[in-house]
């Protein structure tokens, strides 16, 4: 296991945050904050999340974890694009949901890790490199908890 990433057993829909995915026009090209000048175009796509089954899910983790800023988000990346190694600029760890049938692996340094429902430790380096299929990920980005914090509440509550 990584030290990275932990699984989390969790009972909810795929199929409903897969709907939400449908229309692809509502999103936008991803740009990283610190890099407003950094575009990826076609290749990483974002949609902020404002109501529906996505917000419903971050409102539970927020409650859960006692959170103040957790914000949902709906990503593509497209198959072919390789997300090197980075550790994400502000964000201290993310609940992540895979929400296609083959995503394929993240990468740590040390190894691919594969996963549906996870947090994922987003201040150690990772990667997503190409994949064979878009890659839909449904994330709740966490700023004001870290990834021991998290887990250490998760496991209290025995979601890993």
């Amino acid at each position: 296991m990584n030290d990275g990433l932990y699984n989390i057993n969790l009972s909810y829909s795929k199929e409903r945050l897969q709907a939400e995915f449908s229309d692809t026009s509502t999103f936008e090209y991803f740009f990283a904050p610190h890099k407003p000048e950094q575009k990826f175009d076609y290749k990483w796509l974002i949609k902020r999340v404002d109501g529906g089954y996505g917000q419903e899910l971050s409102d539970k983790f927020s409650s859960l974890l006692d959170v103040t800023d957790i914000r949902p988000r709906f990503m593509i990346q497209r198959s072919g694009y390789s997300l090197g190694f980075h550790k994400d600029a502000g964000t201290a760890c993310s609940i992540n949901f895979v929400c296609n049938n083959d995503p394929g692996p993240i990468n740590f340094r040390d190894g691919p890790e594969y996963y549906e429902v996870a947090l994922l430790n987003t201040q150690v380096d990772h990667a997503v490199l190409e994949t064979k299929e878009d890659r839909w990920l449904f994330k709740l980005s966490i700023f004001d908890k870290t990834y021991d914090e998290v887990k250490s509440i998760l496991m209290k509550h025995g979601k890993i």
